[in-house]
């Protein structure tokens, strides 16, 4: 359900008459307000006894109370019937989703129901308040999928390092578009395990910001970033958008610290000489420093302009997949040709892709500027 700022008070009424029977709620208002108006409705009619997935999104995320010194609660702290009321709803959940606002985590527990967590867009607070939601996030004993995307927290000065949290139940946890600081807390937070990790990097993985209005982030050097993921292991790495991203060279130098690399994911991006020195699989020395990155298994290029056709078939071969896929167009003229006609769309009998069929176990593409699923985290699912 879509609402503005204002709920009829008419539609909560008719809604709170079936409060009963809702098994799934998604609800998307500019302000929080309004979901708090229309959930606390449905909660005084026992809609907690039925339901199973709750999805609540603010899309006003410019707004001014967003943007204070105090956090944007998607209910109001001192309304404590209304908070009282959502702890006893979680209870019943298998399955919650925030976009836009955050809680006041102080009060909520989860149960063993519970077995998917995503977090979207939200403003936590300093480092120890996103530790503390972390804490929160642990009591869902059997929690499986935990998705923590483009939210923020403001680094402390002095902090000590957090305590080790266990998820033994946890099967993906995926981080993407996070601030150092963030990052740095979840990964020092969360107990390695057999979970697989899905992480997108971003040009916001190099900065820190200590408050909400401050539109200057601050740089951290890459050999921080090189340090945290030093040995992690990482199922699906997300590079999206070539503007919004560290550079090629930056990234593998990052990329030789890691463990391993499962699936590499590359969206919107060129292949240039550049791309191909960067990403190819070798002893080499990138600004200085001596790298190799790791081997990749599965390789995905989508929504790409392919300009160094050798030099891509250099870098598949130096990783030896087992997969790639393949979407966008590639450069018939001339290395760097921004001639529209030199640029075609990538087909099955081009002869490339033809020498990657007989080269690679397995091949996909899809015509044209497709994007997988990996990379529309931005868009609210009406699940």
């Amino acid at each position: 359900m879509t609402i503005a700022r204002v709920v009829p008070s008419n539609l909560i009424a008719d809604l709170a008459q079936h409060a009963s029977r809702f098994r799934t709620i998604n609800i998307v208002a500019e302000v929080p307000s309004a979901i708090q108006n229309l959930l606390s409705s449905l909660m005084d009619h026992n809609v907690s006894n039925s339901l199973s997935e709750l999805s609540l999104c603010v899309t006003d995320t410019e707004h001014i109370d967003r943007l204070g010194p105090e956090p944007y609660y998607m209910f109001l702290p001192d309304n404590e019937t209304s908070e009282r009321q959502f702890s006893q709803l979680v209870q019943s959940l298998t399955r919650f989703r925030c976009y836009g606002a955050t809680l006041n985590w102080r009060n909520i527990t989860f149960s063993s129901r519970l077995v998917e967590i995503r977090l979207h867009s939200v403003i936590i607070g300093n480092d120890h308040f996103l530790h503390s939601m972390l804490l929160v996030i642990s009591t869902a004993s059997e929690l499986q999928k935990l998705d923590l995307i483009s939210i923020t927290s403001f680094p402390q000065p002095i902090m000590m390092p957090p305590f080790q949290l266990v998820f033994s139940q946890l099967q993906s946890l995926v981080l993407e578009d996070l601030r150092f600081n963030t990052l740095s807390i979840i990964l020092h937070s969360i107990i390695p395990s057999s979970y697989k990790l899905t992480l997108a990097l971003t040009n916001r993985s190099l900065t820190t910001v200590t408050a909400v209005r401050n539109v200057v982030p601050q740089p951290i050097d890459r050999s921080e970033l090189w340090d945290l993921l030093e040995g992690v292991p990482v199922e699906n790495l997300l590079l999206e958008n070539q503007n919004n991203c560290p550079d090629q060279y930056t990234l593998a130098i990052i990329m030789d610290a890691m463990m391993s690399i499962g699936t590499l994911m590359i969206d919107g991006w060129t292949i240039d000489e550049e791309f191909c020195t960067a990403f190819t699989k070798r002893e080499q020395e990138l600004d200085g420093w001596e790298i190799d990155i790791p081997k990749i298994r599965d390789l995905s290029l989508t929504n790409v302009r392919i300009d160094d056709r050798e030099g891509l078939r250099r870098l598949i071969r130096s990783h030896n997949l087992e997969s790639i896929f393949l979407s966008g167009h590639f450069n018939h003229g001339p290395k760097g040709s921004e001639a529209l006609e030199d640029w075609h769309i990538l087909a099955p009998w081009d002869n490339t892709v033809e020498w990657l069929a007989g080269d690679i176990p397995s091949i996909a593409m899809s015509f044209g500027n497709y994007s997988p699923p990996e990379f529309r985290s931005a868009i609210w699912q009406l699940w």
